[in-house]
């Protein structure tokens, strides 16, 4: 080949861009395309991304209808690289006239590219950009005392679009950590104190502090007063920046109610105190979740009916 892989990539996608110039590809048609642009089978991209076949040729069978209406003659996952170069031929695309040739895999089973079944780090090539969400999400993380609720289904490139923000966030000056709830044991969900001196651990250990819970965490006071007291007098009081706290997969929790429910109410909480308390505007939540968490919590007590919704 005389491209590298990424930039051999990026080209076909800009050639995309060129037919379908106001609708962008979402993350698996991406998928989908790039593959099988690279000429690999549903069932091997099924393999490489943890997506179902089916659901792949689903997605697949209605991006090839896309994109015959729109060039006018019918494209198959198996003819997409004579019509398209046809079709960009005749259009004269700036972006693809010269290039197409040079697209065009070597060999009928490529090198492997590495799509990710798992979510894409800050700055990572493969990432798709979605400008509206993105920008609604920059924008928010912005401004003081923050809450960004993104809800979407499994492999839908949640944590993906939390990476994007809080690398951004940390690029303006901001102290970011991640916490994803599938990394907490059974055991330590058995007991509210225990769950919430676990939370507690971890934030402070990515913020590189030693845990001070002798000092900060009122046993008598109940746990999410000193849950709460912890993160503001420790976390928040003692930092010159705004700090970005993005918990993933929160909806594991819903298997423990008890836990979920305090938990949640205590995150409402913070948000209401960020709306009148100073240190608490340095504090920016991300929370995400793959649907409805179905839980009795009262709406004053719910987190999940403010800031900012994206999906």
């Amino acid at each position: 080949m005389t491209f590298t892989r990424k930039v051999k990539q990026h080209l076909v996608l800009e050639m995309v861009k060129d037919i379908f110039p106001s609708r962008p590809l979402s993350y698996v048609e991406e998928i989908v395309f790039l593959n099988a642009w690279e000429g690999k089978l549903y069932r091997e991209i099924a393999q490489e991304t943890d997506y179902e076949e089916g659901y792949l040729k689903d997605v697949g069978s209605r991006l090839w209808l896309d994109l015959s209406e729109q060039v006018g003659r019918v494209i198959t996952k198996k003819n997409l690289h004579s019509v398209l170069a046809e079709y960009c031929n005749e259009k004269k695309l700036s972006t693809t006239q010269s290039l197409l040739t040079d697209l065009v895999p070597d060999n009928p089973v490529p090198d492997k590219i590495d799509f990710p079944g798992c979510p894409l780090p800050f700055g990572s090539a493969l990432y798709i950009h979605r400008s509206s969400i993105e920008t609604q999400a920059i924008a928010s993380i912005d401004q003081a005392g923050s809450l960004i609720r993104i809800k979407a289904p499994h492999r839908m490139g949640k944590t993906s679009l939390i990476n994007r923000v809080m690398g951004v966030a940390a690029q303006s000056g901001m102290q970011t950590v991640f916490v994803d709830m599938r990394q907490v044991d059974a055991t330590v969900l058995e007991d509210l104190d225990h769950f919430l001196r676990w939370f507690c651990w971890d934030i402070g250990h990515q913020l590189n502090l030693k845990p001070m819970f002798d000092e900060y965490w009122f046993a008598s006071a109940g746990s999410k007063l000193s849950c709460t007291t912890y993160v503001q007098e420790y976390f928040l009081k003692q930092s010159q920046v705004p700090i970005v706290i993005a918990i993933d997969t929160v909806h594991h929790l819903v298997d423990y109610p008890h836990i979920a429910m305090n938990f949640f109410a205590m995150l409402r909480s913070w948000y209401e105190q960020s709306r009148v308390r100073a240190d608490w505007q340095k504090l920016r939540l991300i929370v995400a979740y793959v649907a409805e968490l179905e839980l009795p919590l009262p709406s004053n007590q719910s987190p999940f009916n403010v800031g900012l919704p994206l999906s």
